[in-house]
């Protein structure tokens, strides 16, 4: 089941559920969650990982709990731009563990490179919504 706030207009409401399934995925969908958890593990640094942590702390989320966090970043990393991009504008001028600079945007990019190929088919998608895996 999937509830959507009161008020929301059908863009809204669309992006929700596409953001929500992706949850259902993660759990229902072991490979998909295994190279979600693999990403988290493997590949992502310090830096990295401390950049998803605050960005998460900063819309409200426990970001202690490590599960939710890897959830959440399989959800937002593949179907949010703008909230992402509205983070990246602040100033972080943080450098990451491979001498770049590091911004959710170059995040969401490495990570939709590394997760795309285990994502099940029909592959989630809403017209005029972003996902990052096309229909």
């Amino acid at each position: 089941c999937i509830a959507t706030a009161r008020g929301l207009n059908k863009g809204e409401v669309a992006n929700t559920l596409l953001h929500e399934s992706m949850h259902g995925l993660f759990y229902a969908h072991s490979e998909l969650r295994a190279v979600t958890w693999k990403f988290w593990d493997e590949v992502m640094d310090a830096s990295e990982k401390s950049l998803w942590l605050h960005f998460l702390s900063s819309i409200g989320y426990n970001s202690s709990n490590e599960e939710v966090c890897v959830n959440e970043m399989l959800a937002y990393l593949t179907t949010e731009k703008e909230l992402l991009r509205k983070y990246s504008i602040k100033p972080l001028e943080q450098v990451d563990g491979r001498g770049g600079v590091l911004t959710m945007e170059r995040l969401q990019e490495q990570f939709v490179k590394y997760v795309e190929g285990h994502i099940p088919f029909p592959k989630p998608h809403l017209r005029g919504q972003y996902c990052a895996f096309k229909a």
